[in-house]
């Protein structure tokens, strides 16, 4: 939940370049009505998603300030990350990411907001990604970007380029520390499902006329994922063999006890547990012991790193569910649902999804008796977005109508 608190003073600003239809419209709804996100108010402010959550690596809670432009409308003179700044920002704060390669057209800047102050960013290049597969990401070089004609000495932001900005960027202000804004913004990428080229997704509908139906109902949704395959896991962990509705409590529960409430934007939002505090999770009533102890096996696997997003996604599908299944109390579904909602794994079809499964077979028409093998086979249609379509078929069965009565419990 939201709650308006203090005014605010000044935050860096971090703008990333749309690749293909994105409507952050469509992305507040989802998180709105996706159970174990636990933000039935996402929505409520229009034109605004204010998330908060662990940040990758580090793990400090963080907060973000989301809002979408159109092309073309003028916003912050933003620079993209990944270097050092040069010689020629002696003197002033710097903010300098290390955000993974891949990213498309990520940048900072500053803007108004409420725990820091930095002063203009020197511009960084960027990094490309295209639509993922299994195989690992292809980047550009970090070495520098195309020259400014208007600003000698400076390299133009990949994220103002007409090529970046064709569907727009997506402006993000953060209530984090400087040093880690970089890889603050990478994250919301990520979860935006923005790292990614969507510049053909619409051309499934072209060969799939289901798809096209459901991307004329859903338009300019991408998955949105959890914040990191660590938080994933999590969920994975407490769906086990429960009831939606308790899960969602059970969550809420440890969010409240063990997360962080973090001023984004002027506003509270809750942040889920890190790993540092979930590795210790006490024994004891509400949830069952195998449960636990499960919860703290997965905190135990994030903050030795064996959760890396980026590692995750570069292996081929087969090597990284086999990772993930090395984790106790993680099977086949739950390792796919990381993969894919957690790691952000843009072409995985989910073999262990019963529930998409019937969904399938429920849309294009298909016997009960057609196996995961066969809808396998028809889902070849949707690559490299498997996971963008599956998203699609499943977004119906993941709106919890019930949310109401979790929250109020």
């Amino acid at each position: 939940m939201t709650t308006p608190i203090l005014a605010r003073t000044e935050l860096p600003l971090g703008e990333i370049a749309v690749r293909g239809p994105f409507e952050l419209s469509a992305a507040t709804r989802f998180l709105a009505g996706f159970g174990p996100a636990g933000r039935p108010d996402a929505a409520s402010e229009r034109g605004v998603l204010r998330l908060a959550f662990p940040s990758d690596g580090d793990w400090r809670h963080v907060g973000v300030t989301i809002r979408q432009r159109p092309p073309g409308e003028p916003g912050a003179d933003l620079f993209t990350t990944g270097s050092p700044a040069s010689p020629a920002s002696s003197g002033r704060s710097r903010v300098v990411s290390s955000a993974p390669s891949g990213v498309s057209g990520a940048g900072l800047s500053h803007a108004s907001g409420p725990t820091c102050t930095v002063s203009p960013l020197l511009s960084l290049p960027s990094a490309n990604r295209g639509a993922h597969s299994s195989a690992p990401p292809a980047t550009t070089s970090s070495a520098g970007g195309p020259a400014d004609p208007v600003r000698p000495g400076r390299i133009r932001s990949a994220a103002r380029s007409s090529a970046a900005g064709a569907f727009g960027t997506v402006e993000v202000e953060l209530s984090a520390p400087v040093e880690s804004a970089g890889r603050v913004l990478a994250q919301v990428s990520r979860i935006l499902s923005l790292d990614v080229d969507g510049s053909r997704y619409t051309g499934l509908g072209f060969r799939d006329p289901v798809i096209a139906g459901l991307q004329s109902r859903r338009a300019g949704l991408r998955p949105v994922l959890f914040s990191s395959p660590y938080e994933a896991g999590c969920w994975a962990v407490l769906a086990q063999g429960m009831r939606f509705s308790q899960a969602m409590r059970f969550r809420r529960r440890l969010a409240e006890r063990y997360g962080k409430v973090v001023d984004v934007g002027g506003y509270r939002v809750l942040s889920f547990p890190t790993p540092g505090v979930m590795a210790d999770l006490p024994f004891g009533p509400g949830l069952a012991d195998f449960r636990t102890a499960r919860l703290r096996a997965v905190a135990k696997a994030a903050a030795q790193g064996y959760l890396d997003p980026a590692e995750l996604r570069s292996l081929p599908i087969s090597e990284a569910l086999e990772r993930l299944r090395e984790i106790p109390g993680i099977g086949q579904f739950s390792a796919e649902q990381i993969l894919a909602r957690g790691a952000g794994h843009p072409d995985l079809f989910p073999r262990a999804d019963l529930r998409l499964h019937e969904a399938i077979r429920e849309e294009y028409g298909l016997l009960d008796s057609v196996g995961a093998a066969d809808l396998e086979l028809l889902a070849e249609a949707w690559r490299p977005y498997r996971s963008w379509a599956s998203l699609l078929l499943r977004v119906d069965r993941d709106a919890v109508p019930i949310m109401e009565e979790v929250m109020a419990a």
